[in-house]
């Protein structure tokens, strides 16, 4: 079979015979700090292709490629490319083929893995922004057509398996996320299984917006007891005129400018529900007018969308022969399908942790039985060990909502410290549904805050494109804003519905900062070591505005002293390890030994690394050494 990276370089090679077409793009694209203006779109991307060849012949040491790059594939390489390469069909909203052409950059920044949001068929009903949401899923077993180049004689599943192999020439592994729990409400798999699905009285409804379940404050308050005890057995249900705007599945069920809708055998018109946010039951967010959700259990009584039958399952849901055995089937194979189809090599489950425990765990085993080595991550806030022993290899966790506060941050490192984490975690302060780490804390800083989480064992360090270039304006608006700060950004602002693309042209000093970051971690010798048992202590410091911690490589007599300025100025402290004496300490004009402690002055928004030797075995004593030092850090 011809590998698609081959058809692509043919493609180029065709359109390269056609009259040039000048095509600008962003300097940082090619190792500039300025915009560029390539005299053919196809002879840049055949210039790409050749620096792909010549770089994946020289791989970079493991340990230079710890990083994971978060992108939506329509969002990163959205650029205008000029009138002329517009005119001529050339996308700017980002495509695969253009996401061939970072993969360089990215190679360049010390990448290993490419995490991509959803790239399946997006539904056109209830369409947010000009794009509509990449969870709004038509197709789960399609790709979007939006997401390939037209001018390419290649089809989306085609030119998105040549990424995929482009970056496998690198050393860089792809995982695609999934959304298995909803489907957009013009979904294809509606025709014919109009049963995975929930359905209302279309009469009921007649100029009406469909709204989830409303509890009394009282309710609220016993759903809540019962769910932190674990009790699911008899949950609160919604009130029965509520589980009476449901109704069985049509006989017929046709598709129309609202989604579908049909009638049942008994003769009433039914339609598809939107979705809301699934918990708590008093979410305020408005209801999501482009999704709804499957149907994963079939049961009499529970014939409704409620807190207790979408995630908080109850205990009746649970039982064998509850499940929608259709659905659960489908669902557990469009991880193979992407696996067999683009060649990714592994899947980011979307609000995995919502789904049945018997139908996660049976998704993780059906793409192990795919491939063994597939890369399995959980979109779930918390660090469970339930996670772990189901098989994921990594959850998101909650740093992108502590990590821009020093208290927050600080609270981390002391749960790492007597807690540890049953699982690897991703390492940022930013994810695409919350705000920007660079609204929250001084630009200056994300860099040296993302290095110092970056050394907490079981990180994952991960970049959320558009992070290293300073981008302030979220992609979304999911988590963590004040519903004032929601309303304020309308779909057309946002990048998962429209196209809002990134500041690459004015990103270089922020990029510039990143990657001194990114060098003085891939730089420290003692990465080659450092191995997810090692222990964490958390370092008393004499100024709150410092978060610090020590970190003891395990089965070596050698650690790590990371410290954190969060300040807007210089600091003068005092770092204080517990149970370890420090015995000696490198000559430094910032640090000084002071009564068996680390004295240090830390410039603002910076990070300080210190290597640490035990001086001999079964001793509590350091001898710590400190060596050069790159641009707002010490290392």
């Amino acid at each position: 079979m011809i590998r698609c990276l081959e058809l692509l370089e043919a493609e180029l090679k065709r359109l390269d015979r056609f009259p040039p077409t000048p095509y600008r793009i962003p300097g940082l694209w090619v190792g500039l700090d300025h915009p560029v203006e390539m005299p053919s779109a196809a002879a840049y991307f055949l210039g790409a292709l050749d620096d792909i060849e010549t770089a994946g012949h020289d791989p970079a040491p493991t340990q230079a490629k710890r990083l994971w790059y978060n992108a939506m594939v329509r969002h990163v390489t959205s650029y205008d490319h000029g009138p002329a390469a517009r005119s001529v069909g050339w996308r700017s909203t980002g495509t695969f083929l253009k996401l061939i052409a970072l993969l360089p950059y990215l190679h360049r920044l010390g990448v290993g893995t490419l995490m991509l949001l959803p790239i399946s068929s997006v539904g056109s009903v209830g369409r947010k922004g000009a794009l509509g949401s990449a969870y709004a899923v038509r197709d789960p077993f399609t790709v979007d057509e939006m997401l390939a180049e037209p001018l390419l004689a290649m089809s989306p599943e085609q030119q998105a398996r040549a990424l995929v192999e482009a970056a496998h020439a690198l050393g860089i592994q792809v995982i695609s996320e999934v959304v298995l729990r909803t489907a957009s409400l013009d979904s294809v798999l509606v025709k014919d299984h109009p049963e995975w699905f929930y359905w209302i009285r279309s009469q009921l409804f007649d100029g009406g917006v469909f709204q989830s379940p409303s509890f009394s404050v009282e309710q609220v308050a016993r759903i809540r007891e019962m769910i932190d005890a674990g009790q699911r057995q008899d949950l609160p249900e919604p009130s029965a005129e509520y589980r009476h705007l449901f109704a069985e599945p049509p006989a017929q069920s046709t598709i129309g400018a609202s989604g579908w809708h049909g009638r049942t055998l008994d003769g009433e018109d039914v339609r598809l529900p939107g979705a809301f946010a699934d918990w708590p039951p008093d979410d305020p967010q408005p209801s999501w007018n482009d999704v709804t959700y499957l149907k994963l259990h079939h049961h009499p009584h529970f014939n409704y969308m409620a807190y207790n039958t979408i995630r908080m399952f109850d205990a009746e849901l649970e039982r064998p022969g509850a499940e929608n055995s259709g659905v659960w089937n489908m669902i557990a194979s469009v991880i193979p399908t992407q696996m067999r189809m683009l060649g990714v090599d592994g899947a980011m489950v979307d609000m995995g942790h919502a789904l049945p425990a018997a139908l996660r765990r049976r998704v993780i085993d059906d793409a192990r039985a795919e491939r063994a080595d597939v890369v399995m991550i959980e979109e779930n806030f918390h660090l469970d060990e339930a996670s772990r022993r189901d098989g994921f290899d990594v959850v998101t966790g909650y740093l992108p909502f502590d990590a821009h506060s020093p208290d927050g941050l600080r609270g981390f490192v002391r749960r790492l410290a007597t807690q540890g984490s049953p699982i690897r975690f991703l390492a940022c302060g930013e994810s695409h549904n919350t705000p920007r780490w660079a609204t929250r804390v001084h630009a200056d800083l994300v860099p040296r805050a993302w290095l110092f989480l970056s050394l907490l064992p079981k990180a994952v360090p991960l970049i959320v494109a558009g992070m290293e270039l300073g981008e302030t304006r979220p992609i979304n608006t999911g988590l963590g804003f004040t519903p004032e700060e929601a309303s304020a950004l309308t779909a057309e602002m946002l990048p998962l519905f429209s196209d809002v693309p990134l500041p690459w042209d004015t990103g270089a000093e922020h990029h510039a900062q990143l990657l001194d970051a990114v060098r003085a971690v891939a730089g420290l010798d003692i990465l080659r070591v450092l191995c997810d048992d090692d222990v964490v202590q958390d370092v008393g410091c004499s100024e709150p505005g410092v978060v610090a911690f020590h970190r003891r490589v395990h089965e070596r007599r050698r650690g790590l002293l990371v410290a954190l300025n969060m300040n807007d100025h210089e600091v003068s402290c005092v770092l204080t390890v517990e149970d370890v004496s420090i015995a000696a300490i490198g000559a430094s004009d910032r640090c000084s030994l002071h009564l068996g402690k680390v004295a240090c002055m830390l410039e603002a928004h910076s990070a300080l690394v210190i290597a640490t030797h035990l001086l001999q075995a079964g001793s509590d004593a350091y001898q710590v050494r400190i060596s050069g030092v790159p641009a707002g850090t010490h290392s």
